[in-house]
């Protein structure tokens, strides 16, 4: 038997353990790097950069029924490595405080910068306090001098995920039923400047007093309460260091000898002997499922 052909039986034998490969990703919890809330104010006086809480939703009548929206950011570039594959999102927030039953609370992409600063709430914090030079407000991104595009803050109006927030516990926005968290994700691992966060909008319907709800913050005293982006992803392979694609053992060939490590680079990720960037056969920059057509081929021609 060739020994191209016998090479491919043994790929072919593997195939049950590289499919569950499939599955194997790296994830990471990233920390939100800033939060506050836009109190909906004519002057752009109030703000809550460094309280406990931030809001989405309308308050009650107490504090005349106003609209409150949380701003959250997370910096994806500090915690996942450039190059990555983002396959899976996931946004966990710990609701603390509501008078309302379900309410839909949306994600929608920030698209300009805005600050947290020094501001912080007393009480339940549901009416802000006196914003600081650097806070976001209903009109600025950084208080005194630059302002939003339009009060109340510049994102995209369709939301990038939704998700029914009831009573006090933990909620989470999950890609898998809202794709588009891997779209934003994997755009800011590209292009961290473009990175502004989402913003978090309740129910603004004028009969929806009371609607609004209260998450803990990346501040908030319980860490365990704290916001958290759970990042699901597949790393860039490594160079190849100059062999041939497919040749794991370095001897300049491809062939059975290169088995054994191509499928523990798929499966595992690592090879003893080698490095697994020559595992990326197909040279789109992962080493997945999609090489192992590429890496039979070459070991049948050679």
């Amino acid at each position: 038997m060739r020994p191209g052909r016998a090479a491919f039986l043994l790929v072919t034998a593997a195939v049950p353990a590289l499919c569950a490969a499939i599955a194997s990703a790296d994830t990471v919890n990233v920390p939100a790097a800033k939060d506050n809330t836009l109190y909906f104010s004519t002057s752009g006086s109030l703000s809550n950069g460094a309280g406990d809480f931030f809001f989405a939703g309308r308050t009650g009548v107490n504090t005349g029924g106003a609209i409150r929206r949380g701003l959250i950011q997370f910096n994806v570039a500090a915690h996942v490595p450039a190059g990555s594959t983002i396959t899976g999102v996931t946004v966990r927030l710990f609701m603390s405080r509501t008078t309302s039953g379900p309410q839909q609370v949306g994600l929608h992409r920030v698209s300009a910068d805005w600050g947290e600063g020094s501001s912080n709430a007393a009480g339940n914090e549901g009416a802000g306090a006196a914003a600081a030079n650097g806070d976001a407000t209903w009109i600025h991104r950084f208080r005194p001098n630059l302002t939003w595009f339009a009060q109340g803050g510049d994102f995209t109006p369709i939301a990038s995920a939704t998700q029914s927030v009831d009573q006090i516990g933990f909620y989470t926005w999950d890609s898998s039923v809202n794709p588009q968290l891997i779209t934003n994700v994997q755009g800011w691992l590209n292009n961290p400047a473009t990175n502004f966060g989402w913003l978090l909008k309740g129910n603004e319907t004028a009969g929806a007093l009371h609607s609004a709800k209260r998450f803990d913050s990346r501040t908030n005293p319980i860490v365990a309460n704290r916001p958290v982006l759970i990042v699901t992803y597949t790393p860039p392979a490594p160079p190849c260091s100059g062999n041939l694609p497919g040749d794991l053992d370095g001897d300049g060939m491809v062939d059975g000898d290169d088995v054994a490590r191509f499928v523990d680079c798929v499966y595992t990720g690592s090879t003893s002997g080698g490095s697994c960037g020559c595992a990326d056969v197909n040279q789109d920059g992962q080493v997945n499922m999609l090489d192992v057509a590429s890496f039979v081929q070459v070991l049948l021609n050679s």
